[in-house]
């Protein structure tokens, strides 16, 4: 199996179905697995940080690496942060090194699960969609109709919890 392989060398295959979900809210936790010096993803590709380096740089991935590294470096101006780590992940699509097959939640289905009543999640094991808990079943499959009002309700009150979460905060720093 190569996912049991010793070293990256033992890696030998052309393609790869490999997921990963981000561990906290920012792009580095998706962007950095891909990091030329110390990205766990190299090991996938079959390329050793320290071995591999004429190989690396000719895929472009040390210009990738630079990019994450301005993008990290920024850390007084989210947006520019954002900006910039969209920047990386443009030369990463542009050429063409993963090929996302799928996405959690991204993809159409049929569901018996009421909307918005099991646990969520941005990040983490509670936004990966198998999390049972709150999670109510319901006799018909969800129509859109359907969807489209729990969605506004659950945005509504969602809303108003960030506001009061927001004024709780400020009187809480001082």
């Amino acid at each position: 199996m190569a996912f049991l392989a010793p070293n990256p060398a033992a890696r030998d295959y052309d393609l790869n179905f490999d997921g990963w979900v981000g561990d906290y809210q920012d792009p580095s936790t998706y962007l950095d697995p891909f990091n030329a010096e110390s990205g766990f993803y190299l090991k996938i590709f079959g390329l050793d940080a320290k071995e591999d380096q004429e190989l690396i740089k000719s895929l472009g991935l040390d210009t990738y690496t630079k990019l994450l590294k301005e993008a990290d470096a920024e850390n007084k101006d989210v947006a520019k942060r954002y900006e910039k780590y969209a920047e990386a992940q443009a030369w990463m699509i542009d050429n063409s090194l993963v090929m996302s097959a799928m996405s959690n939640g991204g993809t159409a289905s049929v569901t018996k699960v009421t909307p918005f009543t099991r646990a969520y999640s941005l990040v983490g094991i509670k936004g990966d969609g198998n999390n049972y808990k709150y999670m109510r079943l319901q006799k018909d499959p969800v129509t859109k109709k359907q969807f489209d009002e729990a969605k506004a309700k659950w945005e509504e009150e969602s809303k108003k919890a960030i506001e009061k979460s927001q004024k709780e905060f400020k009187n809480h720093v001082k």
